[in-house]
Order: structure tokens, then C-alpha cells, then sequence
């Protein structure tokens, strides 16, 4: 009697066991779709959410000019990323995230829209963007730009359609990009939109392509167009 008793208790335990495995295996599935569902509207979220930050960054940079300095003593030196110190910078009212300045925090990039750990924000002086200030191949041209490298591709649509961008599922290609952080010294590199593959981006002061050369999407903003 005993024997059979064990027998019946091991074999309930196993019924159990399958029961829960077949239910894991329904609940992980449904979670994939909700995951999918989920993806579209989380990346209309992160794309208003990130356009929103780089208009607070314009913003700062706007009102630090309207301050009395000149685009190259602005300084975008803050306690999390490093290499933004500029020397043409002589008080705290030309840091753009200091309290006494801009009055703005370094924002890092959601791990949502983060197409790698490497995806962050970056401010640059090196391109410039098609039909947006003066159109030539010098540093005097370059525009301010803030840049988010590396964001994904249903994120980098998303941005493309909140901005009114032609046929946001067709993301902009363009063959090279260059981010020099900047220190108050405009180096000209690249011309963002001068191509076919990204000249839907000729005048926009926002917007999201791919870089071929690196392999990833960039979300840029045109902080001063010179």
C-alpha cells in the first residue's frame, strides 16, 4: 500500500510539473507579442521624448546667446560625460548644464531606444546639414549639432514620422558622419542631406538617418545653423 501511494504522489508531481512548463511556455509566448504590440507605440514615446530633450537643449543654447556669448565660449562640460571642457569658457552662465547657465541636465539615452550599451548623446561641430545656414566645405559652416548615436531603427522611424520627414519607414542613408565632441572649435568634415540617400533631409533642422560608414542611426539637431 505503501508503494502505491508513493507511486501515485510521484506521478501527480509529474503531471504538475508538465502543467507548468506548457503554462511558461503560453505566458513567454504571449509576452513576445505584447513585447511586438508594445514596440511602435513605446518608439512614438522615446522619439517625442528625445526630440523633446533636443529642443531643451536648443533652447539653453538659445537663451546662454541671447546672454551676451558668442557660439564658441558655450561649454557643454558636465559631471557625466567627459571631454566637453572649453576654455573660452570663463564663467558658469556659459555652461549650458550648469545650474548658473543653461540650467539643463546631461541626459542619458534610454535603454529602450539604445540600439547598443553605446548609445548616448553627443554635441558636435563638425557638419553641417544641406540647405540649413550657409551651404558651403568650411568650418565656418558647420553647424551646432546635437547627435543621439546609435538608436533603433523603429525609433529612428519614429523620430523621421513625428518630424513630418517624406516616408519616415524609409530611413535616410548617408555615407559618413563625424562627432567630434565639442569645445567651442567648429571643424567641418560632412554635409548631412548633400547625397541622394539623405536629401529628404536638406532643410530640416531635425531628423534621422544611417550612417554606412559606421553602421548605425543618428538622430541629430541643429543647435545654431551658421
Amino acid at each position: 500500500m505503501t508503494h502505491t501511494q508513493s507511486g501515485n504522489v510521484l506521478f501527480y508531481i509529474l503531471i504538475g510539473v508538465a502543467l507548468l512548463a506548457s503554462l511558461s511556455y503560453v505566458v513567454s509566448q504571449s509576452s513576445r507579442g505584447t513585447v511586438t504590440q508594445l514596440t511602435e507605440q513605446q518608439s512614438r514615446l522615446l522619439a517625442s521624448e528625445m526630440i523633446e530633450h533636443a529642443n531643451t537643449i536648443y533652447n539653453a543654447v538659445s537663451q546662454t546667446r541671447l546672454r551676451g556669448y558668442e557660439d564658441n565660449e558655450i561649454s557643454f562640460e558636465n559631471t557625466i560625460e567627459t571631454g566637453y571642457t572649453n576654455g573660452s569658457c570663463a564663467d558658469d552662465e556659459c555652461e549650458i548644464f550648469n545650474v548658473l547657465g543653461g540650467g539643463i541636465s546631461w541626459q542619458s539615452v534610454s535603454t529602450q531606444s539604445a540600439a547598443s550599451a553605446s548609445s548616448k548623446w553627443q554635441i558636435t561641430g563638425e557638419m553641417a546639414v544641406q540647405d540649413v545656414g550657409t551651404t558651403c566645405t568650411s568650418s565656418s559652416c558647420a553647424e551646432l549639432l546635437a547627435l543621439v548615436l546609435d538608436v533603433d531603427s523603429t525609433l529612428c522611424e519614429a523620430i523621421n514620422e513625428k518630424l513630418s520627414i517624406a516616408s519616415p519607414t524609409v530611413i535616410p542613408t548617408h555615407p559618413d558622419a563625424s562627432y567630434t565632441k565639442f569645445t567651442g572649435i567648429y571643424s567641418y568634415a560632412d554635409t548631412i542631406g548633400d547625397v541622394v540617400g539623405s536629401s529628404k533631409l536638406a532643410g530640416e533642422n531635425a531628423g534621422c538617418f544611417y550612417s554606412t560608414a559606421d553602421s548605425i542611426n543618428i538622430f541629430y539637431k541643429v543647435l545654431i545653423a551658421r
